[in-house]
């Protein structure tokens, strides 16, 4: 619906506020205030030059605008008055239409609406005007086929067609960024011109183009086309962005694919043919590129010659992709048997790009484009099977959404449950994530178990190897399975370790990595997980909190661990030294006693035992306090072992003090120990030492 105003010279009765002047003498009921702010800013007749105000023919001056604002479309046309009421000169009537979308003038260009034989410029009867009701009656002149066959049956526009055409690109696509002005001593021509060159471009941008026809003051209000008679024109600098389209010359040179193929069309086909040809290439030209547009929609026109279809695979992607990613997803389902065939022609081995087919496909899985969007996703499927490299960046572009890739309407799951599982089978390790991801859309009974299986095994034993790599797997369902599967495997090896391991658990690979935090991959992804792996895991990553302490701090935290067990000691007591840390290893003696297996015992007997094997050494002694706090918790023949042990370090320590005496006794002038000056030693003082066993 158009609504309608009148703006002229009223008196105060006349006028719809009641001021007289110049004011809205009519008005259509919703024909609103912004409107009418909006007319008197930019879409009035205006008499304000000589030249306009006084034709040499006798013909009142008129003028036709047209201006999108905020989603409205304004129109104008308007003429001078002569008098005003006053006697004054310069009256000027101004009729206004204001289109809701462009579905009020369709098919027809904004250029074209000038030629609607609903335009009454006149006052009214009365204040309420009437509006326009859709669909507009144009004059024959003007309709599409006669406005081509003006310009083409004329052997001088047709060879200056080009040029203008290069000149309103150039204005459409912001190459030029002034005002593109068309001189003409008749305004019906200029606006003939205009249309044509409208039908020849891309509609949507002519549509948010300004133009302004025959204004006294052409470059006021700063539209984008502006019309002008060759007396005002002439006082315009020259340039390429003024087109005298009375003498034929102006404008830029043409240079663009665009323009070649229109003329090309426009020679080749008849005026219907190629109409439709240019004007859906030139809507798809902004998203696909003139090479692609033109191509495609000469393909789905049904005029593509078969030559032109070999070598068009990366156009067809190229053009399906551009479409689907900007919104064009009426213009697929409309053409979906015709981009269907062409899809379907695609060599098995092309070198169409997956990515850009896996693109297309995702946009159209979740609308009403389902046959098409299954043609291009199986299409992408059969080819990164073949070339499994590009795996990642394919399943990237299908999980690019929260809903379904899969277009299940067209075809089954069971097809693409087969079709993964062939990918799996040929994916590298570290792809197989994101195809567990695109399973999880797919039922489980259309996914070979086998297959699967398989796939989960090997990201546990990547786990195994690169703990990181969980992280991959972590909001998967199956990364439960496997984040069970690797504390299985770790705290299975870690409990061998404790039963049979010598000693303390130093060196072993898998404690070494999960104390030094090798493992807190999964340490993380596990801290939700519940189950029997995922406590022994906590209670592991418990001990090897406590191995990475300085012993102080282990032996203070020992009192108030109540879980620790015996036989963890080889863990709990990594990384020490019971000669040096003594007061850990004791306390950990009188805090959780000694393991059923006597592995503690065992580990400092023997040490103890092996340096005795040794040469005299003051570390020795060390030893005593340790020894004497097993011998208190041991049993009786253990007990006496320890005992045994400490009289042995005894006697070595005594050994040493008397061989060191001697060898002073050997310096000359030295004193021996019992004060004379004998070379010999005297027999050292056991201090006291009773003979026999050792009251401790």
């Amino acid at each position: 619906m158009f609504e309608t105003a009148i703006f002229t010279d009223v008196r105060a009765e006349e006028a719809l506020d009641g001021r007289s002047g110049f004011n809205f003498q009519s008005a259509s009921p919703r024909f609103t205030t912004a409107e009418q702010h909006v007319t008197v800013q930019h879409m009035l007749h205006q008499v304000t030059s000589p030249e306009t105000a006084s034709l040499s023919d006798g013909s009142r001056a008129e003028t036709f605008c047209y201006r999108p604002v905020d989603g409205r479309l304004f129109f104008s046309r308007g003429h001078d008055l002569g008098a005003t009421a006053s006697g004054r000169g310069g009256n000027q009537i101004t009729e206004v239409a204001v289109a809701d979308s462009v579905g009020d003038f369709e098919p027809y260009t904004p250029a074209q609406v000038y030629a609607a034989r609903t335009w009454n410029v006149s006052k009214r009867p009365s204040k309420i005007a009437e509006p326009w009701s859709p669909p507009l009656d144009i004059d024959d002149n003007f309709e599409a086929d006669p406005l081509l066959t003006w310009v083409l049956d004329d052997a001088e526009r047709r060879q200056y067609l080009p040029q203008l055409l290069t000149a309103f690109e150039e204005k459409i696509t912001g190459q030029y960024p002034g005002p593109l002005v068309l001189v003409a001593g008749d305004l019906s021509s200029l606006v003939r011109w205009f249309a044509t060159l409208s039908l020849l471009s891309n509609q949507q941008a002519v549509r948010s183009l300004s133009f302004r026809a025959f204004d006294g003051n052409p470059l006021r209000g700063g539209a984008d086309i502006i019309g002008c008679r060759p007396e005002v024109g002439r006082r315009l600098e020259a340039g390429p962005s003024i087109c005298d389209l009375d003498r034929l010359t102006g404008g830029p040179e043409p240079q663009s694919l665009a323009v070649e193929r229109t003329m090309a069309l426009l020679h080749e086909r008849t005026a219907y043919e190629a109409l439709d040809v240019i004007s859906l290439a030139r809507r798809w030209d902004p998203v696909v590129g003139s090479r692609a547009a033109f191509w495609a929609s000469e393909l789905v026109n049904g005029t593509l010659p078969d030559a032109a279809f070999v070598g068009g695979e990366d156009l067809i992607v190229n053009v399906v992709d551009g479409l689907a990613s900007n919104g064009f997803t009426d213009d697929l389902e409309t053409y979906l048997d015709e981009f269907g065939d062409a899809l379907a022609r695609l060599p098995e081995h092309s070198d169409a790009d997956i990515v850009r087919l896996a693109r297309s496909a995702r946009f159209l899985a979740g609308g009403a484009n389902q046959p098409l969007a299954a043609l291009l996703l199986d299409a992408s499927v059969s080819r990164v099977t073949a070339r499994p490299e590009q795996i990642a960046d394919w399943s990237a572009e299908l999980l690019a959404t929260s809903s379904t890739p899969w277009p299940v309407a067209e075809l089954p799951a069971s097809h693409w449950g087969e079709a993964l599982g062939n990918l799996v089978r040929v994916a590298a390790t570290p792809d197989l994530p994101a195809l567990f991801a695109l399973a999880e859309h797919l039922p489980r009974e259309s996914l070979d178990h086998e297959v699967w299986t398989g796939a989960e095994q090997r990201l546990v034993e990547a786990a195994l190897t690169t703990p990181r790599s969980l992280e991959s797997t972590r909001a998967l369902v199956v990364g439960v399975r496997i984040r069970d599967r690797v504390r299985e495997a770790i705290v299975r090896d870690l409990d061998l370790a404790l039963r049979d391991q010598d000693g303390l658990l130093d060196g072993h690979p898998t404690f070494d990595a999960l104390r030094g935090g090798g493992w807190q991959p999964l340490i993380d992804s596990s801290a939700e997980d519940s189950g029997e792996s995922a406590s022994d895991l906590r209670r592991w990553h418990q001990l090897t909190a406590l191995a990475r302490m300085p012993a102080k701090q282990r032996r203070d935290l020992l009192s108030q661990e109540s879980e620790l067990r015996p036989a963890q000691w080889k863990a709990a007591l990594a990384g020490t030294d019971p000669r040096e840390e003594r007061d850990l290893w004791e306390a950990w003696l009188q805090q959780v006693g000694v393991d059923p297996e006597r592995g503690f015992q065992i580990h400092v007997l023997a040490a103890v035992e092996r340096e005795l094997m040794g040469p005299p050494s003051g570390d020795l002694k060390k030893w005593k306090r340790l020894l004497r706090s097993l011998e208190r918790r041991l049993p009786r023949s253990a007990a006496d072992h320890a005992g045994q042990l400490i009289d042995q370090i005894d006697a070595r320590r005594d050994e040493r003090d008397t061989l060191g005496s001697r060898v002073r006794s050997w310096v000359p002038g030295r004193k021996g120990d019992d004060g004379s000056d004998s070379g010999e030693g005297s027999r050292p003082n056991d201090g006291g030492r009773r003979s026999g066993r050792r009251i401790r």
